[in-house]
């Protein structure tokens, strides 16, 4: 209000000046051009340069009180995949409503699941809970024999949508995420070679900006994937694995994971039901509730919710598939 008062004073009085021959048409103009301009600098400085600073303060305040707070201490390793949650409920902070809702389900060590439901169901936040990530607000999840709130995570790989991008080789890029491991090339080229990224070698360099290459989102994707897979576990979780991926490769990439996945609990959150021949189970989600948990099979036979995903999805998959072949004859 002050600012467009100021403005409109200011032509009141370039306006009289003019009128009463105190300045010529030619310097209202100049001076008018002037002030817009100043009122621009004066705009991006205050509300732009100012204004953005000033939205940081709530980030930098949080980091301060982060570094206050007592460190978390957590000892217990877990011995095996198996992962029980009861009665669990998860609200966020200042939410009105529970993300996650009153679930009760056990998963074996060595189960492959696939976590399934429509755009915020809670997918993610489920498999934050089942990782020890989030702890229930209400309820109790315990992981490998402990509650979830005591594991220190060894054990656990986690590869979620918004994985990091390290500029460092793709050894190093795999290899970041158990350096305690005793390095070894075989091992690693064996993971990546699987994946599609051994072309290069171990010692390319994943950064343009010192002199490395740049790769495609879904190559980042398979990297984030080795990743997790170098790492020691006995519970690997993947958030959207092909969600980079065109559906001619995603029949490579489950066989993959099926082979990577052995011995190991493995729980995959996708929106692409092709992979129910890879998974034991399925967790059906719908609006932070359990719709479901069962084989495909079983799910189909029983939830009418189920039952039309697959079949909108089949429908899709079969519409793109006669696509292709009329485009390729």
């Amino acid at each position: 209000m002050v600012n467009l008062l100021g403005y409109f004073g200011i032509m009141y009085l370039l306006f009289r000046e003019m009128m009463t021959g105190g300045i010529s048409i030619g310097v209202f103009t100049a001076v008018i051009f002037s002030v817009d301009e100043l009122y621009s600098l004066m705009e991006e400085a205050i509300v732009g340069r100012y204004g953005q600073s000033s939205s940081q303060i709530p980030k930098i305040r949080n980091y301060f009180e982060f570094l206050e707070c007592d460190e978390e201490t957590r000892t217990k390793e877990i011995t095996n995949g198996k992962i029980v949650l009861k009665d669990v409920s998860f609200k966020y902070p200042n939410a009105h409503d529970d993300a996650i809702k009153r679930i009760s389900l056990s998963i074996e060590d060595g189960e492959k699941i696939a976590i399934v439901g429509e755009n915020g169901a809670g997918k993610t936040t489920l498999a934050k809970l089942l990782s020890g990530i989030f702890t229930p607000s209400a309820g109790l999840v315990i992981i490998g024999g402990h509650n979830s709130s005591e594991i220190n995570y060894n054990g656990i790989s986690q590869v979620f949508q918004n994985f990091n991008r390290y500029r460092l080789s793709i050894r190093d890029n795999v290899r970041i995420s158990d350096y305690t491991k005793e390095p070894d090339d075989e091992e690693i080229l064996g993971i990546v070679r699987e994946f599609g990224l051994s072309h290069e070698g171990l010692d390319t360099l994943l950064s343009k900006e010192f002199g490395g290459i740049d790769i495609s989102h879904g190559q980042w994707q398979r990297v984030a994937i080795a990743r997790g897979l170098y790492r020691r576990n006995q519970i690997l979780i993947l958030d959207e694995p092909t969600a980079a991926i065109d559906p001619i490769e995603e029949n490579y990439m489950f066989e993959k994971f099926r082979e990577f996945s052995k011995g190991r609990t493995t729980i995959i959150i996708t929106h692409r039901l092709s992979l129910v021949r890879f998974i034991d189970r399925i967790i059906l989600l719908k609006n932070g509730q359990l719709e479901g948990f069962d084989t495909h099979e079983n799910l189909l036979r029983k939830s009418d919710y189920y039952r039309t995903m697959w079949e909108l999805q089949s429908e899709r998959y079969l519409s793109s598939a006669s696509l292709r072949m009329k485009k390729w004859g």
